[in-house]
């Protein structure tokens, strides 16, 4: 594995301060397609930052109906606010994304998404009924610690919210990029790798997002890949060309007998 200086973090102190209240069964009945990978991704980046010491409201672009926002909001940390930023089923003005709307996301709907947050405890988000680009000069800039991009899909609007998230990044926050590889979005992945062309540091990858930081701690990496493993993932470091390290992680799976589906193979295999 290649390494990082660690930096004087104290790995102790990172795994205590991972809430870890949210659990994958907690999330069931919840549509969407936010998955085991990033829940942990998402608490292993939380805690890493609070364990440093760095607060800072957060905000999420496109909510769906409200699976990764019940993981931001567990994670805040006193005096900090979640911010969600989603039209739900409100017309955007906007002829590309109303279509893809439509196509997507036809069934999503404020009070389907409120009633899902509603099941957990836990400070109500500020909530901006509104496509993003109606949130330019609308929030603090250099107050935020993390963003979420998981609005529209389109190449033009995906730009629009990376540069928003740059603006809104105190130094060393993370911008949280979705669906910058799936075959079927090919204009967020265009402006997800355009933005790293220009200066975003990659620092973790799902099979599902891209983790980056425009500035990055020296030992980011490193701390990330304690908390996640900590938290029983599997991961993998990825040594670029210009000398800086790259995670990617996948969630570890359950023992075979606390999966039905591997406890089927394992009984067909012992069969033959």
């Amino acid at each position: 594995m290649a390494g990082v200086a660690s930096g004087g973090h104290d790995e102790h102190q990172e795994a205590q301060t991972t809430s870890m209240t949210i659990t994958e069964r907690d999330l069931k009945g919840i549509a969407g397609w936010f998955d085991r990978h990033d829940l942990g991704a998402f608490q292993a980046v939380s805690a890493v930052q609070h364990a440093a010491g760095t607060t800072g409201d957060v905000l999420e672009i496109g909510a769906y109906k409200g699976r990764s926002t019940v993981v931001l909001r567990a994670d805040l940390s006193p005096g900090e606010t979640l911010h969600v930023c989603d039209p739900f089923e409100d017309p955007t003005g906007a002829a590309g994304n109303d279509a893809e709307n439509q196509r997507s996301y036809a069934t999503l709907s404020r009070q389907e998404f409120d009633a899902n947050l509603a099941r957990f405890p836990g400070p109500a988000p500020v909530v901006h009924q509104t496509i993003s680009t109606d949130l330019a000069g609308q929030l603090s800039p250099g107050t935020f610690r993390l963003v979420h991009v998981d609005g529209s899909h389109l190449e033009g609007p995906v730009r629009f919210d990376l540069e928003l998230a740059r603006e809104l990044l105190q130094p060393g926050g993370v911008v949280i990029c979705d669906d910058y590889r799936s075959p079927h979005t090919p204009g967020t992945a265009l402006a997800v790798w355009e933005a790293v062309g220009k200066g975003l540091v990659p620092v973790l990858t799902t099979p599902m997002k891209l983790y980056g930081s425009w500035d990055p701690d020296d030992d980011l990496v490193a701390r990330l890949d304690r908390q996640l493993r900590g938290a029983g993932a599997t991961t993998k470091w990825h040594k670029k060309d210009e000398g800086q390290d790259l995670l990617h992680t996948v969630a570890t799976d359950p023992p075979w007998w606390q999966s039905p589906r591997s406890l089927a193979r394992k009984v067909l295999g012992s069969a033959r």
